[in-house]
């Protein structure tokens, strides 16, 4: 390869990186939703939790919150300022690699917090709540 792109290459990356940037707005309103639906509902259920699950929020809901800031206002910002220049993209995720980390913490957790959702996904709290 001698270093140019067709422009057809170039429009490629283009396309890639606007699907990526997409992605990553779709995937930052889906955390949104869980943050300011599902974690304000339960914080505001207070006593209407069952009594086994008070005091387990960060067990059902792990570390969700942490990653919502991180990609809602610092990694989807790097995202679309590599919008124009594709090339550095890879550069961005590895900037942001330590961040990444967080993700081992929230998958540590997602067994308990699968168990405990299993555990009371029927009954009528949930239902309610979250139906």
């Amino acid at each position: 390869m001698d270093g140019t792109d067709s422009p057809e290459a170039g429009r490629k990356r283009i396309q890639v990186m606007r699907e990526l940037i997409q992605t990553e707005k779709d995937y930052v309103n889906d955390l949104e939703c869980i943050v300011n639906g599902y974690l304000k509902e339960f914080a505001r259920a207070g006593n209407k939790i069952p009594a086994d699950l008070r005091g387990k929020k960060n067990i059902i809901f792990g570390n969700i919150e942490q990653i919502y800031e991180f990609h809602s206002s610092d990694f989807l910002l790097e995202l679309e300022a590599c919008q124009d220049q594709p090339s550095l993209v890879g550069a961005a995720f590895i900037m942001k690699s330590n961040e990444f980390e967080m993700y081992a913490t929230y998958c540590k957790n997602k067994p308990s917090s699968e168990a405990l959702r299993m555990d009371y996904i029927n009954l009528p709290f949930f239902k309610v709540m979250y139906t």
